[in-house]
């Protein structure tokens, strides 16, 4: 379950409404991503605010008296009590419409002074944080690092993720964004594109809902738009700005153990949603969708995440050894030169000049010596280097390899614990882990499923009349490809990350492009890709995918594709109902 920026807006509104002017008596953490501030309101019962950089990033009050198993502070959750216990909270926003909270702190402090500490809770799924700052300077992070655009580090100045280029529609009045509309629909990108390049707050699925019967409008060239359909863009706009802003319940859905919130109750599904607040609905997720084996997949998830930087570490050691192999040519060089002028003295320095007869030039070359040794034994002593290095660099191209294929491996099974809803699917990722040399920990292994038999249940849907087969990790993924499937059914997978292998099985009938479209958009979601906006999908006949020799289960090569950028969607996005 992921909260989009229309979500966030209303569920904004609840915490300032609940929390607004409360004191923090005291922080804990329930583990070093998951903060819990207890506030305490005169006015009302102390409510608890957790706060979870996981994915899905989330942000929600819980008024259970229930023990949350705080484990002992680390370093953030220290800050965030040196800094925010005993404070109040002054203010709760949502920064520009977009998934970024900022909640105000004020406190007395020494001499008397009042200080105000920002909390900027980020809930992007794909780089979810936690940021503590003081006057715009970051005191603290959950998730400190260099990112592509900011450096989130103590000291670092804050600036806001993602562009800033977007701006939030509530805020324009009807004429405003009459103006804003007109004046930059000269590009050839279509409605929609052009609505999220200027707006944060729209979803793909909140765009087709809004317009409803006049869908056809959104990928309508932006230039061919006159002054009625501007204005109508408008309307539709306005109306959905007046619709959240009085909102006082959105709508639920459960479809396929997908959980999606909208603050409108969508057509394109048969599905009855829950009416309830954001936060209510966050807490009736975590009780519903957070069963044994997702709780135990959340270790194993941290367990391969730990794994996968492991690995890197002992690359980058590993090609740092590399990098000192650069020498190799000139040690052989100077054992060479010592070998052939192994008959004269010593000298007294630390290094010796000799001519360098493999030079065209024969320029002069300067050579480190041990002056307590002949030059025989400095030479075979540069020969040993040589030798060394010659076997490093042949080994060390061996260890880079299965260090790129572990990670690789990693990655896809990180990818597929997202997707575990059962024990057997749990069980199964173990074997796969098993498959690496790698044993999932005790503690671990002795919740997991203790029937040794695994089925395939591949997901399985309908669009537009065509079976669909996902499968949900590596060997089904293999048995789908090579067993499942006939030379003439359609395979596709998300281009050069980590996913699901999607089939259409085609019974020999041609695959309208509108049907590819979805399907590929469906593979996008069962993808590693899934919250990244717009991702490369490549498709192929059954009979151009072919394994690699000697690699791990469902590593395939392929030929003759083609590729589509799509937005990830569900199933349920484009048929409503699992089949």
């Amino acid at each position: 379950m992921q909260l989009d920026s229309s979500i966030i807006y209303i569920l904004t509104k609840e915490l300032k409404k609940e929390l607004i002017y409360g004191q923090v008596r005291k922080i804990h953490q329930i583990n070093n991503r998951t903060m819990v501030l207890e506030i305490f309101k005169p006015s009302s019962s102390p409510a608890k605010l957790i706060i979870s950089s996981y994915n899905p990033p989330l942000i929600y009050i819980n008024d259970e008296n229930k023990n949350l198993n705080y484990t002992p502070a680390q370093n953030f959750c220290m800050s965030l009590r040196k800094h925010l216990e005993g404070s109040k909270i002054t203010d709760i926003k949502q920064i520009n419409l977009d998934r970024v909270i900022q909640i105000n702190f004020s406190r007395i402090e020494t001499a008397g002074e009042i200080k105000v500490k920002n909390l900027y809770i980020e809930l992007i799924p794909s780089a979810p944080n936690i940021i503590l700052t003081e006057n715009n300077l970051i005191l603290d992070a959950c998730l400190k690092g260099n990112k592509k655009d900011r450096i989130i580090s103590p000291k670092e100045k804050y600036i806001l993720p993602g562009s800033q280029n977007r701006m939030d529609f509530t805020q324009f009045s009807k004429s405003e964004l009459l103006d804003i509309l007109t004046y930059n629909k000269n590009t050839s990108n279509a409605l929609k594109e052009l609505i999220f390049t200027l707006f944060n707050g729209f979803s793909e699925l909140l765009l087709q809902e809004i317009f409803k019967n006049h869908s056809f409008m959104l990928t309508k060239e932006s230039s061919t738009l006159n002054i009625k359909d501007i204005e109508f863009i408008v309307d539709v706009i306005c109306n959905f700005k007046n619709t959240i802003k009085q909102v006082s319940a959105i709508n639920l859905y459960n479809t396929s153990n997908q959980y999606l919130l909208s603050p409108l109750e969508l057509n394109n599904s048969d599905k009855t949603p829950l009416k309830l607040s954001v936060n209510d609905a966050i807490l009736y997720y975590l009780q519903n969708h957070k069963n044994n084996s997702n709780n135990i997949s959340l270790s194993l998830q941290k367990e391969i995440h730990s794994l996968i930087k492991k690995e890197k570490r002992k690359l980058l050691k590993i090609e740092d050894e590399l990098k000192e192999t650069s020498k190799m040519n000139t040690y052989k060089l100077w054992g060479n030169l010592l070998a052939i002028h192994a008959y004269k003295k010593t000298p007294y320095e630390d290094f010796i000049i000799l001519d360098n007869i493999f030079d065209a030039k024969q320029n002069k070359i300067k050579i480190p010596i041990n002056k307590e040794k002949s030059l025989s034994s400095n030479s075979q002593l540069y020969f040993k280097k040589y030798n060394k290095m010659k076997t490093r660099i042949q080994i060390g191209k061996e260890k880079v390899e299965n260090c790129k294929e572990n990670i690789d491996a990693l990655n896809h099974i990180y990818y597929y614990s997202t997707l575990i809803t059962s024990n057997e699917e749990l069980y199964a990722l173990s074997k796969e882990l098993e498959t690496l040399g790698i044993k999932a920990k005790k503690n671990i292994e002795k919740k997991l499923f203790k029937n040794k038999t695994l089925n395939h249940n591949f997901l399985q849907f309908c669009i537009d009349g065509f079976k669909i087969f996902i499968g949900k990790n590596s060997k089904e993924n293999e048995i789908l490809t090579f067993k499942k499937s006939s030379s003439e059914d359609i395979w596709l997978h998300v281009k050069q990350i980590p996913g699901s292998h999607v089939i259409i099985k085609t019974e020999k009938q041609i695959v309208p492009i509108e049907t590819l479209e979805k399907v590929a958009s469906v593979a996008a979601f069962y993808s590693s890709g899934k919250d990244s906006g717009k991702i490369t999908v490549d498709y192929t006949f059954i009979k151009n995918v072919k394994r690699i020799p000697n690699t791990k289960a469902g590593r395939v090569s392929y030929t003759n594709e083609k590729s589509i950028l799509v937005i990830p969607h569900s199933p349920d996005f484009f048929i409503g109902k699992k089949t």
